[in-house]
């Protein structure tokens, strides 16, 4: 590996970043009624900024696996190279992938991997949010616990934590009567995953 070898991976990865704007939210909720950014719409601007500055991104491979909570997890590796060199910018990705009514586990397992993947590219090219004001300010005074979202904001503030931040953050579950990361309010994990990102940068 040489010097020159690395900068033009990182050069190229810069230049993507730069180069892509916020994507627009071109989907809607029927049943919250708000409009979203699709996992396809994503990825479709990810790849464009990608190859417009030389760079290809795929995933190496993926497997089902099961967590001691009985919870269904996609695992899979994820890299981005330069198409004319050898060095790679590389992830390990986890993602829960829960069946439900109206969702066989085929069907969330395909989810699981479309939606990871756009996270993973949305997060090495740094795009900003376009949602977050409105989700934050619309009412969801009649929402209740996502038991499925809690377990996936776990999942992945599990993964990207230090040690030392898993210390910290389990130290603070008797302030809200949990026992366990998904016990706590989605609000919460949520600020917490966005806290443990920013120290992994």
């Amino acid at each position: 590996m040489t010097e020159q070898t690395t900068m033009g991976v990182w050069a190229a990865l810069k230049e993507a970043q730069q180069s892509i704007e916020a994507v627009g939210k071109g989907s809607q909720n029927q049943f919250h009624g708000y409009n979203y950014t699709s996992a396809e719409d994503m990825l479709k601007a990810c790849r464009k900024a990608l190859h417009d500055a030389g760079l290809v991104a795929y995933r190496l491979s993926w497997k089902i696996i099961t967590t001691e909570a009985g919870v269904m997890v996609l695992s899979h590796f994820c890299i981005a190279l330069a198409s004319d060199e050898d060095e790679s910018v590389s992830a390990h990705v986890e993602y829960p992938a829960i069946p439900g009514n109206g969702r066989p586990l085929d069907k969330a397992i395909s989810a699981a991997l479309t939606t990871s993947f756009s996270y993973w590219l949305r997060d090495m090219l740094m795009l900003p949010r376009v949602d977050g004001l409105e989700v934050d300010t619309r009412d969801d005074s009649g929402y209740k616990h996502d038991e499925q979202e809690a377990v996936g904001l776990a999942i992945e503030i599990e993964d990207r934590a230090t040690p030392e931040q898993m210390e910290k953050l389990m130290g603070q579950l008797g302030k809200y009567k949990a026992t366990k990361l998904e016990e706590v309010p989605l609000v919460t994990l949520k600020a917490w995953l966005k806290r443990v990102k920013e120290v992994s940068k």
